[in-house]
């Protein structure tokens, strides 16, 4: 059973979702490595002129890894109504509990990539908008959405507290 390539690939997926960062400077672009600089009074808030505060982008995030997890690996039951994907939908969610939600889908999703062969990661999946696609197409699917929001993260927080963070310019 060949699992080169799955390795290299869960490196990538944790790398986009907590990486340790550049070992030279500490420098991180992860999910988890902007989260980590925002403070808390800016967690909730929404930036002058948006329409989404960094809380709502990390529970997009956790329900995006749910859904992709449970239509390409799982029963592919669930919508983004479920009250697993979606489990604050009326308001209220603390930071601790959501970063604990979404690294248990990461978890959740880490190890159905971890039980497939290099072989398998050519083989179609269900995406959650029904179209069928090679698995690993939808695992840099993932990885790529992760980064994306992690600089989103990175954005916001930078215009809600008036510094970017962009030391060596």
């Amino acid at each position: 059973m060949a699992r080169d390539a799955v390795l290299e690939v869960l490196y990538y997926v944790d790398e986009a979702f907590d990486s340790l960062g550049h070992l030279a400077t500490g420098a991180n672009h992860s999910l988890l490595g902007n989260v980590r600089s925002v403070p808390d009074d800016a967690w909730a808030a929404v930036p002058p002129g948006g329409e989404r505060s960094i809380c709502d982008i990390v529970l997009h995030v956790g329900g995006a890894k749910l859904m992709y997890d449970d239509h390409a690996f799982g029963a592919g039951e669930l919508t983004w109504d479920s009250g697993l994907v979606n489990p604050w939908a009326g308001g209220g969610a603390r930071r601790e509990h959501v970063l604990e939600w979404l690294t248990a889908a990461h978890q959740r999703l880490r190890g159905h990539i971890a039980a497939l062969t290099d072989m398998q990661l050519a083989e179609r999946r269900k995406a959650h908008w029904g179209e069928s696609l090679p698995a690993r197409w939808l695992i840099s699917a993932v990885i790529q959405h992760d980064l994306y929001h992690a600089g989103e993260i990175n954005h916001i927080r930078g215009v809600l507290t008036g510094s970017d963070g962009w030391a060596e310019r």
